[in-house]
């Protein structure tokens, strides 16, 4: 990461405000590829203001300004996002740039998502690459020029035809959409609601809703998002002991329907804080003309290296162990993948293990530091490895520096401990799949669409499928996707010669309906991990051998 990425918050006391300045470790961690700009006179200004029983400050920013109750908030830190590659596929849409306030009275601050009340600007001229957004964009246009009543929204259902418009688009199913009503400031127009997002099936908790406005300027150059999180008493703050997913799942759209009468019908006491403090707020909103938003910084990427070292980190690399310097842990493998965490750094970005589970993503680095960005994981249930997997992810991604000793030892410093790495040889380093190889237009055999058959699980049993949570796999030019009976997967391959290798594979992360098509899914994404070969029977049947077994696909149909 370079020096040119630090993070600064301005942090208020009563009537009083004071700058602190901090180095960009800490705060690198909760956003990635983010620029936290520092809160300086000048760039940033908070004034308290009004009556000393009831202060307000105002905050302005490059021409984005606005007011908020003083008890409501002691914290604000502006965030300017450079963007995603719009050709990223990840869970979810690619993120646009934007402006991002959020007012918060202590840490962690991850997302908008983390504190009670989060504003975030897009400006729309930097937005023609993100096809997802523009689609929420364009469904807020027609609303707003149409003006159709807002509670035919208010009905249970997670189809784009019944969810509102929302950004930042998530990887999940809007569930809930209740209070809805529009909003029209000199500023602006929009609309608000209340909701929720599930990327499973399951029942709403106190903390689960939060209060949006989703707004386009009066200039229309930019969309406006307001996220005000919530508790409420309306809903219960755990499960039920004697909750019964499958009787839930029967009845669902039932129950999200009571549900969206009991938001509506709620007095406004059940909202804690109140949902007026968005909107008064959004009220007070002043933005800048066309144009006049501050540039965005690069997205980060992984830093050329004309010498192919990659700062001496290219190659792989094994755990020694993680934790405070004078107390480090040593880490432990899994019965799944039987190797200790590892690690992986090439010109693509980097990759690895848990001990579990892989993961992905991309890395920066400038001289001694080093940032991490966008990893991913896959999402397999390993026994008594799932506190070492969140320690390591948790540390990479709050690393901040780095060294290589002539020994070959990689030490990564984070932010409570550091992680120690012996270099793997290289005839120890497995292949990086690629799918440019993949010149054969029909993979060896592999192309096309796939149902699995049967597979062999880790007893040397050969099982069937579930009929209700059928797994399929497709081989296509641009790699490899599928769905392991419940959460769907994708990712790319190599074949040579019966030879066949995935790489990490990036998954959704829906429940599964019942713990058969649970173990089920486990059962098929580790062996998907570990396949070495694959073969094409007479009947035309695929058969990919991995570690314990063997996966049998028929053609689909």
């Amino acid at each position: 990461m370079s020096d040119d990425y630090l993070s600064k918050s301005a942090m208020l006391c009563g009537d009083m405000y004071i700058l602190l300045l901090k180095q960009g470790e800490k705060m690198r961690k909760r956003m990635k590829a983010a620029l936290l700009i520092t809160l300086v006179i000048g760039m940033v200004m908070v004034f308290p203001v009004g009556a000393q029983d009831s202060p307000v400050n105002t905050v302005n920013f490059n021409g984005v300004s606005f007011a908020y109750d003083a008890a409501f908030a002691s914290n604000v830190t502006v965030t300017t996002f450079a963007g995603d590659d719009p050709a990223l596929q990840q869970p979810g849409a690619t993120q646009p740039p934007y402006v991002e306030f959020r007012l918060f009275n202590a840490f962690p601050n991850e997302s908008l998502f983390d504190v009670p009340l989060a504003l975030r600007v897009y400006d729309l001229a930097a937005m023609d690459a993100y096809t997802d957004s523009l689609a929420e964009v364009d469904q807020l246009r027609a609303l707003l020029a149409d003006r159709p009543d807002l509670t035919t929204f208010e009905i249970s259902g997670t189809t784009a035809e019944s969810a509102l418009p929302f950004l930042p688009v998530p990887p999940a199913a809007q569930v809930v959409r209740a209070l809805t009503s529009y909003v029209d400031t000199p500023q602006l127009s929009g609309i608000a609601y209340v909701t929720s997002y599930r990327q499973d099936a399951s029942p709403l908790l106190t903390g689960d809703l939060f209060y949006t406005v989703q707004a386009l300027s009066a200039n229309d150059g930019y969309y406006v998002v307001g996220v005000l999180n919530f508790e409420t008493s309306l809903f219960p703050a755990d499960l039920p002991a004697d909750f019964n997913l499958d009787d839930f799942v029967a009845n669902i759209d039932a129950y999200f329907d009571q549900s969206i009468v009991s938001i509506n019908q709620a007095d406004a006491s059940a909202f804690t804080p109140s949902l007026n403090v968005l909107t008064d707020v959004i009220n007070t909103l002043s933005l800048p003309p066309v144009g006049v938003m501050p540039e965005m910084p690069p997205a980060p990427t992984t830093e050329p290296d004309t010498s192919g070292s990659l700062g001496g980190l290219a190659g792989e690399w094994a755990l020694v162990s993680y934790g405070p310097a004078d107390a480090p842990t040593a880490p432990v493998a899994s019965e799944l993948s039987r190797n200790a965490p590892t690690i992986r750094f090439d010109a693509e970005g980097v990759t690895g293990s848990t001990g579990c589970n892989t993961f992905g993503g991309t890395f920066t680095f400038d001289n001694t530091a080093i940032d991490f960005g966008n990893l991913f994981s896959t999402m397999m249930a390993c026994e008594g490895l799932m506190e070492q997997e969140q320690a390591l992810l948790s540390a990479l991604n709050s690393a901040t520096s780095y060294t290589v000793s002539p020994e070959g030892v990689l030490q990564i410093v984070y932010d409570g401990g550091v992680l120690v790495f012996n270099r793997l040889a290289p005839a120890e380093t497995a292949p990086t799949p690629d799918i440019s190889q993949n010149t054969d237009p029909t993979f060896g055999g592999l192309a096309g669409d796939w149902v699995l058959r049967e597979y062999t699980n880790a007893a040397g049993e050969v099982l069937t499928p579930l009929a209700d949570a059928p797994v399929t796999i497709t081989f296509a030019a641009e790699g490899v996707n599928g769905n392991a009976g419940c959460n769907t997967f994708r990712g790319t391959f190599t074949y040579n010669f019966g030879a066949l290798t995935f790489s990490p594979l990036v998954t959704t992360r829906m429940a599964c309906a019942n713990e058969a098509a649970n173990a089920q899914e486990t059962a098929v994404l580790a062996a998907l991990e570990t396949v070495q070969s694959f073969s094409i029977g007479a009947d035309g049947s695929l058969v990919l051998i991995y570690d314990s077994g063997r996966l049998t696909f028929s053609p689909a149909r």
